[in-house]
């Protein structure tokens, strides 16, 4: 077992490299109706839930930290940018993982492909490694808003 966790860490470093990626900007909805938003002083987290269309009785909650110290926030027109769900910002994900894992599994050719499998379905997922950056976009009126620069802290299947 720690050989082929060692090869995937080795498929994984080699396949960023070999192909890179650009990543993208993504600006996820803040949903005042359903998601929670706390601010401590200086630091606001954005917990922002859904349920998985495949998986009924499952909610998923996405969690997002801003701290106005460290990172951006502007008040902005809606027309100036395009919007995406929490669903959306978690299939981008995957899509992600799907093509580091097809990667992988086109160098190793005709070996054991197991430890592709883990690139799908890490043990931990660091989500701001897959974006340039990450901003949640609060809906003040009809044509305004903020977007908030966030930190993806963790996604929690309740």
């Amino acid at each position: 077992m720690p050989i082929k966790l060692i090869l995937f860490f080795i498929l994984l470093y080699s396949s960023q490299k070999s192909v890179a990626q650009e990543k993208e900007t993504i600006i996820i909805l803040f949903d005042k109706e359903r998601d929670i938003k706390s601010t401590d002083g200086c630091k606001t987290n954005f917990k922002l839930a859904f349920r998985d269309s495949t998986e009924i009785n499952f909610q998923h909650i996405l969690s997002f930290n801003y701290n106005c110290k460290k990172l951006d926030k502007k008040k902005i027109k809606i027309k100036d940018i395009t919007v995406i769900s929490a669903e959306t910002a978690l299939d981008k994900v995957r899509q992600y993982l799907d093509i580091k894992a097809k990667q992988c599994e086109d160098e190793l050719k005709e070996k054991d492909k197991t430890p592709c499998q883990l690139i799908r379905h890490p043990p931990g997922y660091n989500y701001n490694n897959y974006f340039a950056k990450i901003y949640i976009f609060e809906k003040l009126t009809d044509n305004k808003g903020v977007l908030y620069e966030v930190t993806w802290d963790w996604f929690l299947v309740d």
